[in-house]
């Protein structure tokens, strides 16, 4: 291993798929939260408040555990 002092140029492109592909998936599951609200009241203010309260802790957990496995690999 030898010290260069630059960064490899796929690290980058690596580390946005990675964030690009993980917003993604959150974005799919809160769409799918507030379309099963939207289908049941049909009002969409309410549908998206609904389908935020019920995506809001799993967003939390993931996010905490993401922090965790990054802070561990630093």
């Amino acid at each position: 291993f030898t010290v260069t002092g630059t960064t490899d140029l796929a690290l980058p492109f690596i580390a946005f798929f990675l964030a690009f592909g993980l917003s993604m998936d959150y974005e799919i599951l809160l769409l799918a939260r507030v379309s099963e609200a939207y289908s049941r009241s049909r009002d969409t203010a309410r549908a998206t408040a609904e389908g935020l309260q019920a995506a809001a802790p799993l967003f939390t957990a993931s996010a905490a555990v993401v922090l965790v496995v990054l802070l561990a690999l630093a």
